[in-house]
């Protein structure tokens, strides 16, 4: 029962409530100092404990608090003493032996006050009656001075139901979530340079990681570096996190201000440096904060006003840790000016890091649903990808069926037109005309010959093989080659290039029937005895000349268009090309140019 209330007794304690009626429950195993000398370089005192000096009570100094105990007879159990808070640093003697130190190096450097101190004192240090127990400290205007209740007593108790609970709780969970800010924070920094259309990630890890860096440095009971600097660096990391704490807010609920985000930043760049030029001094430091307290509220609203614009619960958890940081951060604020007590723990490091946890892991809650989400999108997009893959798949095999059989079609169609328009017309006319005996046994022979070179051509750009103009070009010079072998005329072929344009069967029918047009012309009318077959292909221009030249009659004047020259000008301008005649002294030189379009081309 005794132990039991002792627990309970030991938690109060760590709430700040008053000692009175914890020395009177637990007498017989620990007592609480409440009664202290102090003394100065200036003056010297009796003060009750707690005591705090006021704002710039002490300018940097050493100053003695003197305790005494009575001990009714020598312990047979190790005695303790128990220091909740002492600050800013200090050093324990009992009855004139030096018991030790809250850190070790010389007090200037040493910084306690986070932290509470528990120091064995062997059983010879001891004496029955009066005891003597000093406290040499340092103090300054840059941290809150003075020296909490103290308790004696048995070391073991001390230990357990006293130093413990507060150990744990001012130092190992502070600890423990200020590794798991960093982490969260790391985690932000990663996510925002995934994510950079999303800047809530970015400030985030900015306010968990400025967050992290005033824990380290409350942490530490040794300062690094001078003392003073150390002290502005602790005091400006915990101010900065501030601001940042805001546009991470103003982030989450994505609402981007640049005016506002540059005057919070100019603001924290000039408070840093007044904190510098004043040594941290409190009155300036909670001055500092005044604009932030003050326009905690407005933020407030907003947020609930969005919250319940947006509905979402990541917004209602971030205004519910918000008003815990404020609630920390008022009962902080007037901590600073005096207003309460001095042994109580400061809330708002905890509150800041529990708001950097709550809002990690509501962050990182959020965008593993994402993901998860993201997932299950991908999934559902590859199945039906899948399902209209084979589907068009299956839609591409049936159009290329039915291509097949529509160019088949339309292959038939063009063979028995170009049937119908060349040769299978000169052959009605031929029949009707030999019915009529119009004909001469010659004109017969030149009409058959050339229904027969007709038939040839089509056959040519009709094969599967026939895929360039100089592969017909080549087909029709063996052929042409061949039918005029005896003859006392000598054809002279130029139809090179680097690379043949490759046609439609209908563009190179039409342009493989024009040179055998003006071939058959120099052969009927010139009377000459040698032609000259000239083909050239521009690719740059795209221009296609062919040109047949003879040295014959030349042009008579003035120039008979009959049905060979205009089938020839008719076909050229349905490709829109040209075909021109000139002298070539002696002789006929005919040139046909034609343009290749998208449209002439297979």
């Amino acid at each position: 029962m005794h132990a039991t209330l002792l627990r309970w007794l030991s938690c109060l304690a760590l709430l700040g409530l008053p000692t009175a009626a914890w020395s009177e429950a637990s007498s017989a195993a620990v007592q609480a100092l409440t009664v202290a000398h102090l003394q100065t370089q200036g003056w010297e005192a009796s003060v009750a404990l707690p005591h705090q000096f006021n704002l710039g009570q002490q300018e940097g100094e050493r100053v003695s608090y003197t305790l005494h105990v009575d001990v009714p007879e020598l312990p047979k159990q190790p005695l303790a003493i128990y220091v909740p808070k002492l600050s800013l640093s200090g050093q324990v003697f009992v009855n004139g032996h030096y018991l030790g130190a809250c850190a070790a190096g010389n007090l200037e450097n040493s910084r306690c006050m986070h932290r509470p101190q528990w120091f064995a004192a062997p059983a010879l240090y001891w004496r029955t009656g009066r005891n003597e127990i000093r406290f040499d400290m340092y103090t300054d205007t840059t941290e809150i001075n003075g020296l909490s209740t103290v308790w004696v007593g048995d070391a073991d108790v001390l230990s357990r139901d006293f130093y413990r609970w507060r150990h744990w709780v001012s130092v190992d969970l502070l600890i423990a979530i200020t590794w798991l800010c960093a982490l969260l924070g790391a985690l932000g920094f990663a996510a925002s340079h995934v994510l950079r259309p999303k800047p809530m990630y970015f400030w985030f890890g900015m306010a968990a990681l400025s967050n992290v860096l005033a824990n380290v440095l409350s942490l530490m009971d040794v300062a690094i570096f001078d003392a003073r600097v150390f002290a502005w660096l602790v005091c400006a990391s915990r101010f900065v996190s501030v601001p940042l704490g805001f546009l991470m807010m103003l982030a989450w609920f994505e609402k981007r201000r640049p005016r506002l985000q540059h005057i919070m930043l100019t603001y924290t760049v000039l408070g840093v440096t007044l904190m510098a030029l004043t040594d941290t001094h409190r009155t300036v430091l909670a001055m500092l904060y005044l604009p932030w307290v003050l326009a905690a509220p407005v933020l407030l609203g907003s947020m609930l006003h969005w919250s319940w614009k947006s509905k979402v619960p990541a917004h209602w958890i971030a205004l519910l840790v918000s008003v815990g940081v404020l609630a920390a951060a008022l009962h902080d604020w007037g901590k600073l000016l005096g207003g309460h007590a001095f042994e109580d723990l400061y809330l708002l490091t905890f509150a800041a890091s529990a708001l950097c946890v709550v809002l990690g892991a509501t962050a990182i809650g959020v965008l593993a649903y994402a993901l998860a989400d993201s997932e299950k999108l991908r999934w559902t997009l590859e199945d039906r990808v899948a399902e209209r893959t084979q589907e068009l798949a299956h839609a591409h095999a049936v159009l290329l069926e039915s291509e097949v059989k529509r160019a088949q079609i339309q292959g038939r169609e063009l063979l028995l037109r170009d049937v119908h328009d060349g040769f299978g017309s000169q052959l009605v006319t031929a029949h009707l005309l030999a019915k009529a005996a119009k004909l001469k046994q010659e004109e017969i022979e030149t009409l058959l010959q050339e229904c027969i070179d007709d038939l040839y051509l089509v056959i040519d750009v009709s094969s599967p093989n026939a895929e360039q103009l100089g592969d017909m070009l080549l087909d029709f010079q063996t052929r042409i080659t061949r039918r005029l072998m005896g003859q006392p005329i000598q054809l002279h072929w130029d139809c090179q290039a680097r690379q043949w344009p490759a046609l439609s069967k209908t563009t190179a029918l039409q342009i493989m029937r024009m040179l055998q047009e003006a071939l058959a012309n120099a052969l009927k009318h010139a009377q000459c005895s040698d032609i000259w077959i000239t083909a050239s292909f521009d690719s740059v221009s795209q221009l296609l000349r062919i040109s047949v030249v003879d040295n014959g009659l030349g042009l008579p004047e003035p120039i008979h268009w009959g049905r060979g020259l205009r089938n020839l000008t008719e076909r050229a301008r349905t490709l829109g090309g040209e075909v021109t005649l000139t002298p070539a002294n002696p002789g006929t030189r005919m040139t046909l140019e034609v343009v290749i379009t998208s449209e002439s081309k297979a």
